[in-house]
C-alpha cells in the first residue's frame, strides 16, 4: 500500500470517528461491515500513516493514531468469552448478538440506560463543538 492510498484510508477513517464515537458509548464492538474499510486495511493504512508522522517527529499524531486503533479495532482480534479471550475473529452476526445482549442488559437497567442516554448527549455535544472549532483536537494537526 502507497502512503498515498494509506493516507486516503485514513482520512474516511477520520471522518467515521464521529460515528465510531457514539457507537462506542453504545458497544463495546460493532459490526466489521460498519467500518469504512476491513480492519486489516485500516491497520496497514494507520501505520503507515503512523510511522510518517513519527518519522517526521510528530510523535503525539502517531501515538494518537495507534490509540485510536486499539480502541476501536482491537476487539476484532481479541473476542472475549466472558473474561477469556477465544481468539477468533468475530463475524457481524456474532457481533450483532452482542449488540442485542448489551442492549438487553441496558433496558433491563433503567440506570444504565439513563448513564448512557447521558453519555450520548455528551459525544454529541463533544462532536458539536469540535466541528464548529471550539475545541482544539489533534487531528488539526494531521496533514488533510
Amino acid at each position: 500500500m502507497t502512503f498515498e492510498e494509506a493516507n486516503k484510508i485514513f482520512k474516511d477513517w477520520k471522518e467515521y470517528m464521529e460515528i465510531a464515537d457514539k457507537l462506542g458509548k453504545l458497544f463495546i464492538l460493532v459490526p466489521e461491515s460498519f467500518l469504512p474499510y476491513p480492519v486489516e486495511t485500516l491497520e496497514q493504512a494507520m501505520n503507515i500513516v503512523a510511522k510518517s508522522y513519527f518519522d517526521s517527529g510528530n510523535k503525539r499524531a502517531a501515538d494518537d493514531i495507534q490509540e485510536s486503533m486499539g480502541k476501536y479495532l482491537t476487539g476484532y482480534y481479541l473476542p472475549v468469552e466472558g473474561h477469556v479471550v477465544i481468539g477468533n475473529k468475530l463475524t457481524d452476526e456474532e457481533v450483532l448478538k452482542k449488540m442485542k445482549m448489551e442492549l438487553d442488559f441496558m433496558f433491563e437497567h433503567p440506570e444504565l440506560l439513563k448513564i448512557k442516554l447521558g453519555s450520548l448527549k455528551k459525544a454529541k455535544e463533544s462532536w458539536s463543538k469540535f466541528k464548529s472549532g471550539d475545541i482544539t483536537n489533534v487531528e488539526n494537526d494531521l496533514v488533510d
